[in-house]
C-alpha cells in the first residue's frame, strides 16, 4: 500500500489531495470537490487487485474509524467519538465470570478513548457520562469506576523501592479466588501472571474453522491399544506427520527387522491387530522438543508395555514351547 499510494499521489494527472491519511485499508482524504470523482476513478484503475469504495462528508461530518470528524465554520477540524447507528451500548457484563482487571479495563479503555479522541474539552465529560450510564446498565457499581480511576497493577518492588523486573510471564485459566491466590504466589518470585477465560459463549457456539478429521491431524502425542481384549498392550508415540500416515508406518515392516515398529512386531508375533479408530490423541504440539517432553510425560503416566523404554512381558509365545 505504501508503494501504491506513493505512485498515485505522484502520478495523478489532476490536482492531488491536500491530505491523505491511511490506517491499514481506511483512508481519510481532503481533496477539491471537482477533483473527487476523477481521483476516485483514477485510483481504481492503477491496480486490478486494489479497489476502493468512497464515502463523502454529509453536513460537514465524516466518520473515520471510531472518530467523527466535524468541519467547523472556520475550516478547522474537531473530533468526537463515533458510534454506528446499530450500536447498542452493550459491553462486558460486570457479573460475568471474568477477572476484575478485565472489567476495570473496559472502563479505562472507554475513558482513555474519550481523553484521546475528543478534541473539545467540553465534550470529554459528556462522553464519560454517557459511558458511565451505559456501563451501569451492564451492572457496573460506583466503586468500580473509582477503582479504575485510582488503581492499576503496580510492579513488584524490593526493600529499597527499586522495581523488580519480571523474570517470566505465565497465562493461567481464570477461576474466581483461586487464580488470584496463584497470581500472588507467582508475584513473590518475580513472575507476572495473565488470566485467560476458559469458558465463554464464543468457544461454545462459534467454530470459525471446520474441525480437522482425526486421521488428518498432525504434530501429536498419541496412544495405541491392542484390539485383542485379552491382551490390551499399549504404545505411546509422537509424530509430526498426520496420524493416518504414522499409523500406516506402524503396519509396515522395515528392511531392517531391528528397526521395526514395536506395534508392527507385536502384530506380527501375536496375530493381533490395531485399529486406527481406536487411536487416542493425548496432546497437540507443533514444537519438536516440547512434543518429545510431552511424550515422555505420557509414557510415565500410561506405562505402555510396547514402548522400547519400558520393560514388559509379551502376551504371545512360540508354538510348541511353554508360555
Amino acid at each position: 500500500m505504501e508503494e501504491f499510494e506513493q505512485y498515485v499521489l505522484k502520478n495523478f494527472p489532476g490536482k492531488p489531495p491536500r491530505l491523505w491519511l491511511r490506517y491499514v485499508d481506511d483512508t481519510f482524504v481532503v481533496i477539491d470537490q471537482n477533483e473527487q470523482d476523477y481521483f476516485f476513478k483514477y485510483i481504481n484503475q492503477v491496480d486490478s487487485n486494489i479497489k476502493f469504495t468512497q464515502e463523502s462528508s454529509k453536513d460537514n461530518r465524516l466518520a473515520f474509524l471510531d472518530c467523527l470528524v466535524q468541519v467547523n465554520p472556520d475550516n478547522t477540524l474537531s473530533t468526537t467519538v463515533y458510534r454506528k447507528p446499530t450500536h447498542t451500548d452493550q459491553y462486558l457484563q460486570f457479573g460475568s465470570h471474568l477477572p476484575l482487571v478485565h472489567k476495570l479495563g473496559v472502563i479505562r479503555t472507554l475513558y482513555h478513548r474519550a481523553d484521546t479522541i475528543i478534541s473539545e474539552e467540553s465534550d470529554v465529560q459528556k462522553e464519560k457520562d454517557h459511558v458511565r450510564s451505559a456501563l451501569q446498565q451492564c451492572g457496573y457499581p460506583d466503586w468500580a469506576f473509582e477503582k479504575a480511576a485510582t488503581t492499576k497493577d503496580t510492579p513488584q518492588q524490593n526493600n529499597t523501592g527499586d522495581v523488580i523486573a519480571s523474570k517470566a510471564r505465565v497465562t493461567i485459566p481464570y477461576s474466581t479466588g483461586l487464580s488470584e491466590r496463584i497470581k500472588n504466589t507467582f508475584k513473590a518470585f518475580g513472575i507476572a501472571t495473565s488470566y485467560k477465560p476458559s469458558n465463554n459463549l464464543r468457544s461454545k457456539l462459534v467454530h470459525v474453522k471446520d474441525k480437522i478429521p482425526k486421521d488428518k491431524q498432525s504434530n501429536l502425542v498419541y496412544g495405541l491399544t491392542c484390539s485383542e481384549t485379552s491382551c490390551a498392550q499399549s504404545y505411546v508415540g509422537e509424530t509430526k506427520q498426520s496420524i493416518k500416515a504414522r499409523f500406516n508406518q506402524h503396519r509396515r515392516g522395515s528392511s531392517n527387522e531391528n528397526q521395526d515398529s514395536a506395534v508392527f512386531t507385536h502384530s506380527k508375533l501375536s496375530g493381533h491387530q490395531f485399529n486406527a479408530d481406536d487411536i487416542i490423541i493425548f496432546d497437540k504440539e507443533e514444537r519438536w522438543f516440547e512434543r518429545g517432553v510431552k511424550e515422555s510425560i505420557r509414557e510415565r503416566a500410561e506405562q505402555p508395555a510396547l514402548n522400547k523404554k519400558g520393560a514388559s512381558v509379551s502376551c504371545y509365545h512360540t508354538p510348541g514351547t511353554p508360555p
